[in-house]
């Protein structure tokens, strides 16, 4: 039996192992907001930024200057649009892969002091023994290439392995040639503690055979920071789109691993709560209303309930909305017609109420894809001097004598 295999069979639960592992990341874990947490900031370089930072002259002094300066991110629409569905992007990965994710709120560092990660959660994924062997760590230095302008570049085709897909773009045949190993003395499945990155794109087109640069140096950054077992990451991205009234159009999903399709349905609703002021009215939310904003000190999203079908599986779940605002004795909805009629309701008793959001926003699922990634053993190792170089001309700027 494969080591990997010996070792989860011998361990009481997924579940123990994955909450011992949390119980170690958080120890290493500088929290949002704290001394260390600020001082990071222009002290290290993250991992969103490793693939400017190791890129051109041009993209590396964009990270200097906004470590100099800073960047007002509440400006910027994707930003934005994406702190606000995250949790939602989380929610669609937990329904369609079966699984619980766990936020990893703050910055872990690593040993060489000048990268740091944070990542959007860890949780357990399911692997097909047979897939294993292509997914699991490889070896950076036999993935990273370094020109003579010290650009890292990384071959992203052994590392991004497709998992959940929309049916039209699944992936072709010749694209995916996964190592077939004998089932014999292995599991059907194998579950795995993995790093989860979550992407809502706000206006971009969603690519669903690859991961664009920036974010694969930031999946595999992430990796090799917090060291799940065996390194592995899943990145989604999940895109959602206002309807008023909600469609009944379904996303017909592929699972490229087990070779199954199915058809997806999901719809929920977000509220936006204004900390500095309240609303007479609660009225339809645009994003320009939050923009120059700070997110959780100025205004904060609360999830409404969601309705999710799977095949013909229906979920409704009031998603802990009760714990914030009453909801009143609405019969639960079982098909779009009867959602449409429960929020026309329930923001109907919102309104009246003298504690309400000021914003509401019915969305829908448009769009999904889920890609399991290879970590890269070794990978913060090989960018770190990239990253040591960046951080020296930031502090030589700035005046700063500490320059490790």
């Amino acid at each position: 039996m494969n080591k990997f295999v010996e070792n989860y069979s011998l361990m009481k639960s997924i579940d123990e192992g994955l909450n011992r592992y949390i119980e170690f990341t958080n120890r290493r874990t500088y929290k949002p907001q704290s001394a260390d947490w600020f001082a990071g900031r222009s002290e290290r370089v993250g991992c969103s930024e490793l693939r400017k930072a190791c890129g051109t002259l041009n993209e590396r002094e964009d990270i200097i200057n906004a470590k100099l300066y800073g960047m007002d991110l509440s400006r910027i629409k994707p930003v934005v649009w994406g702190n606000i569905f995250e949790s939602s992007s989380q929610l669609m990965c937990e329904l369609v892969l079966g699984t619980k994710i766990y936020n990893m709120n703050g910055s872990i560092h690593h040993s060489s002091g000048y990268i740091a990660c944070s990542p959007d959660g860890v949780g357990v994924v399911k692997i097909p023994t047979e897939y294993i062997k292509d997914i699991l760590y490889k070896k950076a230095r036999h993935h990273c290439t370094s020109t003579k302008t010290r650009n890292v570049h990384i071959d992203p085709m052994p590392l991004v392995h497709p998992g959940i897909c929309v049916d039209n773009f699944r992936p072709r045949k010749q694209d995916w040639k996964p190592t077939q190993m004998s089932k014999e003395n292995y599991y059907d499945e194998v579950e795995l503690i993995a790093l989860y990155e979550f992407k809502s794109p706000y206006s971009r087109i969603m690519e669903h055979d690859k991961i664009k640069p920036e974010y694969l140096f930031q999946v595999l950054g992430g990796i090799d920071v917090i060291r799940p077992v065996y390194g592995i990451g899943v990145f989604a991205e999940v895109w959602f789109e206002e309807s008023i009234p909600l469609l009944d159009i379904g996303l017909a999903i592929y699972d490229q691993h087990r070779g199954t399709q199915n058809t997806i349905y999901f719809a929920s609703c977000k509220y936006i709560v204004m900390k500095n002021f309240t609303s007479q009215k609660m009225v339809p939310f645009e994003i320009d209303m939050v923009l120059g904003m700070k997110f959780m000190t100025d205004y904060e999203v609360v999830d409404g309930p969601y309705f999710f079908r799977y095949g013909d599986k229906v979920i409704f779940n009031e998603n802990g909305f009760g714990e914030k605002y009453s909801i009143p004795d609405i019969p639960k909805p079982y098909d779009v017609s009867t959602l449409n009629r429960y929020f026309a309701r329930l923001n109907e008793h919102l309104n009246a109420q003298i504690n309400k959001p000021n914003y509401s926003y019915i969305y829908q699922l448009k769009n999904m894809s889920i890609k399991y990634v290879s970590g890269l053993e070794g990978f913060a190792d090989t960018l770190s001097p990239h990253c040591k170089d960046l951080i020296t001309e930031v502090k030589l700027r700035q005046g700063t004598t500490d320059c490790r």
